[in-house]
C-alpha cells in the first residue's frame, strides 16, 4: 500500500510553501519550468522529497518512491488550471496557431525527468530480479529499452481515445483517468507479454509520451483539431499533450506503481 503518510507530507510541503509563496489561483495551470514555481518546487521536491520518500522507498521500494511523489504532485496539480488555460495565456488572440505555446512545456519534463532521477537515485539503475524465481537461461533477456518504447505506443495510443473530443473543454478527472489507464495499461501489457522482471526503466514512459506530444504539438499545432474548429489556438492540438506535463507524469508515476507492484510471470523450466 502506498504510504498516505508520505503522501500527505509532501503534497503538504508543496501546498503551503508553494502556493502560500506565489498565491496559486484556481485557474493558474500548475507548469514549472515556465513560471517562477520552477525552483521553488524542485527545491521542496528534492530537499524535503527526498528525504520523505526515502523512507517510503525502503519500505516499498524506488517504484513506491515514485507513486508517493506522483500522487502529491497530482493532488497538489488539481487545484490549477488545464490545458485550456494554458492556452488561453500564452495567446492574446484566441485566433491563429502558435506551436511556440506548447514549446514552453518541454522545460517542465526536462525538470520532471531531473526531480524523477533525483528520488531514484542509484536505485533505479540496478536491475533486480526475484529471488524466488526459476529463470529459463534458454531463452534471450527480454529488450528493455524495446520494451519502453512499446509502452509508450500503447499509452499513446489509449491517450487518443480516452482523452475525449478535441474540441470539448478539457476536464481534469477524464485527463487524470486517461493517463492513468493509458500509462498503467500499457505498461502491464508489456511487462506481462515480455516477462519483465525489472520494471525500473519504466518511470520515464510518461515523460518520453508527453515529449513525443508536446513536440508534435509544436510542430503542428492543429494536428488532429477538427475542421471548422482549427483556427482556435486554445484547443489542444492532440489527445497525449491534453495532460500538462505535471499531471501526465504525477499520475503516469502512480500508474506506474500499480502496474509495476509485482513480478511478472517469469519464463519457468522444469528440473530434469
Amino acid at each position: 500500500m502506498m504510504p498516505l503518510a508520505s503522501v500527505a507530507l509532501l503534497w503538504a510541503a508543496l501546498h503551503y510553501a508553494v502556493d502560500g509563496l506565489f498565491s496559486r489561483s484556481a485557474i493558474t495551470p500548475p507548469t514549472l519550468a515556465a513560471s517562477p514555481l520552477a525552483l521553488l518546487l524542485a527545491g521542496v521536491l528534492v530537499v524535503v522529497g527526498v528525504r520523505v520518500l526515502s523512507v517510503a522507498g525502503a519500505t516499498g521500494g524506488p517504484g513506491t518512491s515514485l507513486a508517493v511523489a506522483g500522487a502529491a504532485l497530482g493532488l497538489w496539480a488539481a487545484s490549477g488550471g488545464t490545458i485550456d488555460d494554458w492556452l488561453i495565456g500564452q495567446n492574446e488572440k484566441p485566433v491563429g496557431q502558435r506551436g511556440s505555446a506548447y514549446l514552453a512545456l518541454l522545460g517542465d519534463y526536462v525538470l520532471l525527468a531531473a526531480i524523477g532521477a533525483a528520488i531514484l537515485g542509484r536505485a533505479a539503475l540496478p536491475r533486480r530480479r526475484d529471488a524466488t524465481a526459476i529463470v529459463d537461461r534458454t531463452r534471450k533477456p527480454p529488450n528493455h529499452a524495446a520494451a519502453v518504447l512499446l509502452a509508450v505506443v500503447l499509452a499513446l495510443g489509449l491517450l487518443l481515445i480516452l482523452t475525449g473530443p478535441i474540441a470539448a473543454r478539457t476536464l481534469r478527472g477524464q485527463v487524470y483517468f486517461a493517463t492513468f489507464v493509458a500509462v498503467g495499461l500499457g505498461a502491464l501489457a508489456v511487462r506481462k507479454t515480455m516477462h519483465l522482471h525489472d520494471a525500473a526503466g519504466f518511470w520515464l514512459t510518461p515523460i518520453l509520451v508527453g515529449v513525443i506530444g508536446v513536440a508534435a504539438a509544436a510542430i503542428k499545432p492543429d494536428l488532429m483539431i477538427p475542421a471548422g474548429y482549427n483556427h482556435l489556438n486554445m484547443l489542444p492540438a492532440w489527445g497525449p499533450v491534453r495532460p500538462l506535463p505535471i499531471e501526465l507524469v504525477s499520475v503516469g508515476w502512480v500508474a506506474l506503481g500499480w502496474a509495476t507492484s509485482g513480478p511478472a510471470e517469469p519464463h519457468t523450466s522444469r528440473a530434469n
